[in-house]
């Protein structure tokens, strides 16, 4: 057995791939499939591609949709409801400058607009029967919070027939099966505050996602500004967690998790995250790492 390793770009982030296979030439098929799957998803769901489905329904404001499309709005409204609204599709980090893909920004933006919208999801209209969505005049639909881990974990499904694979998206993988060595994978969490990795995770068939407060970063007016909003929809959130790791089966509930943090401090977190039986890693704005 060997691993073969891949690297491309995909929404806006890195994507690396890594294949445990005795034949490169199955493990080379299996990831331009993997390839041409990550593109799709891509092509459907940015509000950076002006022709995808996310992007016509927030033009038109009324779409028949996809199913998938369908599932992972009501995946998202799932999400919506179980956090108690901290996990919110119709924030609209694009008010606050992240307006273009991260790469493309440069550090800052031109423009902020700081006024209200409707951020009630519970008001949008799924209509199950003929696979329609309706937003009200000043929604917009952003599956950013939890799309990454959602796409590796579906991703990561088109290599289940060998014996391990990683399929990383910008820090948010998903794993199957096992190593080269027959073990399970490990991975090294970043300290941001101490400048190096501070702790190994062992994981297998699972998800394993971080986000953090100290990376997605641009300046308006000389003002700091990052991409996770808190629960009103209109100001960064800021208590004193600047990074968040999650471990969980699901990948999209394991990136949405990772948002959720930075809405609490730090104690209702870790309750939070216990109470939910998740596996988390949290750093602190002094370089503490908290964890179960």
């Amino acid at each position: 057995m060997n691993e073969y390793a891949y690297s491309s770009k995909l929404m806006g982030s890195d994507l690396d791939v890594a294949i445990i296979s005795d034949s490169k030439e199955l493990a080379d098929n299996a990831y331009n499939k993997l390839l041409v799957l990550g593109r799709a998803y891509e092509n459907t769901y940015s509000r950076f591609v002006p022709e995808s489905e996310l992007s016509k329904l927030n033009n038109t404001r009324s779409l028949q949709v996809s199913k998938e499309f369908l599932d992972i709005t009501l995946t998202a409204r799932k999400i919506y409801t179980k956090t108690e609204h901290s996990f919110n599709p119709l924030f609209q980090i694009k008010r606050y400058g992240y307006n273009k893909s991260f790469s493309l920004m440069g550090g800052i933006t031109s423009s902020i607009i700081d006024a209200p919208y409707n951020i009630d999801f519970d008001s949008v209209t799924i209509n199950l029967d003929n696979s329609t969505i309706s937003l009200h005049e000043d929604q917009m639909l952003d599956f950013g919070g939890f799309l990454k881990g959602y796409v590796a974990e579906k991703l990561s499904e088109l290599l289940s027939d060998f014996p391990g694979s990683i399929v990383n998206i910008g820090g948010d993988l998903y794993t199957r099966g096992r190593d080269v060595n027959g073990e399970q994978f490990k991975f090294e969490i970043y300290n941001p505050i101490g400048g190096g990795d501070v702790t190994t995770l062992a994981i297998e068939d699972s998800a394993l996602t971080t986000s953090g407060t100290y990376k997605r970063t641009w300046k308006y007016n000389e003002t700091n500004y990052h991409h996770i909003l808190g629960k009103d929809g209109r100001s960064n959130t800021k208590n004193s967690i600047i990074s968040a790791t999650i471990i969980h089966k699901d990948g999209g509930w394991a990136d949405a998790l990772t948002k959720i943090a930075f809405t609490l401090d730090l104690n209702e977190a870790v309750t939070k995250f216990r109470s939910l039986g998740v596996r988390f890693v949290l750093i602190d704005n002094n370089g503490k790492l908290i964890f179960n």
